[in-house]
């Protein structure tokens, strides 16, 4: 599946896969300079919420993009 790029501002069109708090591997890479690809049926775990999430669910406010992610962000 894509994705538009991780933005830098906040939470609102992020998703779980971006997020340093989530342990999973949802293998992002890049597609276009504006498009990230990754697995969006890959599941990990919240360490903020400590629960069982989907890489493709939207972040919560408690989001703080992962090294990986800062790679693609806008």
């Amino acid at each position: 599946m894509t994705h538009s790029a991780p933005k830098k501002n906040g939470y609102l069109g992020n998703i779980c896969a971006f997020c340093n708090y989530w342990e999973g591997d949802a293998n992002l890479r890049s597609r276009t300079s504006s498009l990230i690809e990754f697995d969006d049926k890959a599941k990990g775990i919240c360490l903020k919420n400590r629960s069982t999430r989907t890489s493709s669910l939207s972040a919560c406010p408690k989001l703080e993009l992962s090294p990986n992610a800062s790679r693609y962000a806008k």
